[in-house]
């Protein structure tokens, strides 16, 4: 069930506010743990900063969303440069699929929330579903305030 009456022009900071809680409890310093699944394409990799973006993502994102490509150190340091790339990245594809849930599920999964649901789409500690409920949790929090 997608959020009702989601607006990405006025909802975008709640969202992005729900996603860090759900990433790193909104921490921009956070590090995430070595991704040991050898089967995983972020094999040997981590998450950094409050939105936990993998690190061989950052200098590429970084380039794309900001203009700038910035090192897992730079990124990590600099809270202003976390936020502007995951509101430029929810924008892109809450306008590429129409809602924050697919927005959500492709930031977690690279994929929409149907094709990740039926292709069971998960990480070593949550499924698809459970990720984007736990955002859904977070943002109604947020809104209710």
């Amino acid at each position: 069930v997608p959020i009702p009456d989601f607006d990405i022009q006025t909802d975008l900071d709640m969202a992005a506010k729900a996603l860090g809680f759900v990433e790193s409890t909104n921490d921009y310093s956070a590090i995430g743990e070595v991704i040991k699944d050898k089967n995983s394409m972020y094999y040997g990799d981590r998450a950094y900063g409050m939105y936990q973006v993998m690190g061989k993502n950052i200098p590429v994102w970084t380039k794309k969303y900001l203009g700038t490509k910035m090192t897992k150190e730079q990124f990590l340091e600099d809270s202003e440069a976390q936020d502007k790339l995951v509101r430029a990245f929810m924008t892109e594809k809450y306008n590429q699929y129409g809602n924050i849930e697919d927005a959500v599920s492709v930031w977690f999964t690279g994929r929409p929330l149907k094709k990740a649901t039926e292709e069971g789409a998960a990480d070593q500690n949550i499924s698809v579903n459970e990720y984007v409920r736990r955002f859904r949790k977070e943002f109604f929090n947020l809104l209710e305030g």
